[in-house]
């Protein structure tokens, strides 16, 4: 009885098997995504970071935070900057390089703990760097701090300068002559602090958040930088696109089987212009979108070189004239509160565009620029939450925005 019991159960059970099976043996291929492996992860981080190792970082004031600090501040934790302030990012990086100086890296800490070896030798030897053997002009686009303070911030409202000297705090805002960057003499004068700006940050499409994924997607150049806002961008051209491709839901798989994406090559020309896709958001904790373009750059047959601006789309219903002309957005900043309103500008552009002007015999490049709305420049945020004075040729506000790498076309 124990044996018939067992292989009628079992029958049961490979009964069952063979029916829940069967659908999805059936089903193999229903999913179209299911084998893809396309860099749907969108990275933020800098890549020109430098500590207190590094000599001019040191020398301007940086002399407390190490490369483990910028890393601990990168991943979203709170640390003390040299001002004494607590700083934080408000939304951490996926990925940083610290970026310190070789010539002489670390030689400010042991000359101020008093190294005897350094004592006794002042010379420093220089490393030089063995260049490439490539087109030095065919490169992605990306952007980073270059921050001397160990704090990898780009944003407007939480900026902490690119040297400890001027930190929030200080008078960096003022231009005054006699501030930390000295003269005001003509040689010096875009060394004033107010005259900094608030920037910015790589953003990398990458198979996934480790680092062979990142330097993969450097490579092949699917990159992009911004001023500080993380604006999602995407960027394809093809010979294939039609225009309703652009707004379609699976756009992007559109972008990478018909066409090639940014930092890539486009192939041989045909009869018609390329089509370019391009699709942009919104920073999700930052300002709606002004406009798109796109930035054409080509070279004629007497070997001339042009580069022109194409308004592709704008917010708010306006006209883009005969000329490319679009009238300016009316700013919703309010100064004295360091303030803006979302009430104008798109949370989202999905654009499809051809080149008007094409030559198939003419090799040229192309890049996407997408702009948000006007917002408060960070000497404002200055002005507001520390009292400090503003410097009479201060812009006040600003108009953050992301560029994309090239893509390239060449008729040979």
């Amino acid at each position: 009885m124990v044996n018939a019991h067992w292989r009628f159960n079992a029958a049961i059970a490979m009964a069952l098997m063979t029916v829940l099976a069967a659908p999805f043996c059936a089903a193999a291929g229903y999913t179209p995504w299911a084998e893809e492996n396309l860099p749907m992860h969108l990275l933020w981080g800098d890549t020109h970071l430098h500590s207190s190792y590094s000599v001019d970082a040191n020398t301007m004031g940086n002399t407390a935070l190490s490369p483990a600090d910028a890393y601990r501040f990168a991943r979203g934790e709170a640390v003390r900057a040299n001002n004494g302030m607590l700083a934080r990012l408000d939304i951490p990086l996926d990925f940083l390089v610290v970026s310190d100086h070789a010539e002489l890296m670390g030689i400010m800490l042991k000359l101020r703990e008093g190294d005897p070896r350094l004592l006794e030798n002042p010379a420093a030897k220089r490393i030089h760097e063995v260049m490439a053997n490539a087109n030095p002009y065919q490169f992605g686009m990306i952007g980073s701090t270059d921050s001397h303070t160990s704090l990898a911030t780009a944003a407007e409202d939480n900026f902490w300068g690119k040297a400890s000297m001027v930190e929030p705090g200080t008078d960096r805002t003022s231009g005054d002559p006699s501030g930390p960057f000295g003269s005001s003499h003509p040689d010096t004068e875009l060394t004033k602090g107010w005259t900094f700006g608030a920037s910015g940050y790589a953003a990398v499409w990458a198979r996934g958040n480790t680092r062979e994924a990142i330097f993969e997607a450097m490579r092949r150049r699917e990159v992009y930088a911004t001023t500080g806002s993380r604006i999602s961008l995407r960027f394809f051209a093809g010979w294939d696109f039609e225009a309703e491709d652009a707004a379609k839901p699976h756009a992007v798989r559109i972008g990478y089987r018909k066409g090639v994406p940014m930092g890539s090559e486009l192939g041989a020309a045909t009869t018609r212009a390329p089509g370019f896709m391009l699709i942009a958001m919104k920073d999700p904790q930052g300002a709606n979108l002004d406009r798109v373009q796109v930035v054409k750059g080509w070279r004629d047959a007497s070997g001339a070189l042009h580069e022109k601006v194409y308004n592709v789309a704008v917010s708010e219903n306006r006209e883009i004239a005969a000329d490319g002309h679009v009238d300016p957005l009316k700013a919703t900043v309010d100064l004295d509160g360091a303030t803006y309103l979302n009430t104008i500008g798109e949370a989202q552009f999905s654009v499809y565009w051809q080149d008007p002007q094409f030559d198939p015999a003419e090799a040229a490049f192309y890049y996407a620029r997408v702009i948000e709305i006007p917002t408060p420049r960070w000497t404002v945020y200055d002005a507001v939450r520390l009292g400090k004075t503003l410097n009479a040729a201060d812009p006040k506000i600003v108009q953050d925005r992301a560029y994309s790498s090239p893509i390239w076309y060449n008729p040979e």
